[in-house]
């Protein structure tokens, strides 16, 4: 049995240092938190043009399902993936995916 042949992501993804992903990572967490303070829609071109200018920008979906992963886990944030206009262009948004009902301090009941 063959196992299957990486992708270009996965090979592009494996050239890179561990350091290296690891700030890539953190500078498309912080692009996606920037943007979402501002409440714009980023595209892939542009994380792509302001993070990954390099050639790791052929590991951009493993990047950034690390960057999900840290958004989930550290700030509770679901990174959804919609497609806007006629153009159908695929835009990514920040979601809090915390219950309301989790234990945090409600201003009501000061």
């Amino acid at each position: 049995m063959q196992s299957a042949k990486p992708t270009q992501a996965q090979k592009a993804f494996d050239e890179m240092r561990d350091d290296s992903v690891e700030k890539k990572v953190g500078e498309i967490v912080r692009y996606l938190l920037c943007a979402d303070k501002k409440k714009l829609p980023v595209k892939r071109k542009d994380i792509i043009d302001a993070v990954l200018k390099d050639s790791s920008s052929r590991a951009f979906p493993l990047l950034l399902s690390r960057a999900e992963g840290q958004l989930q886990e550290i700030f509770g944030l679901k990174v959804v993936e919609v497609e806007l206009g006629k153009s159908k262009i695929k835009s990514y948004f920040l979601v809090n995916c915390i219950p309301e009902a989790s234990g945090f301090l409600d201003w009501s009941e000061c």
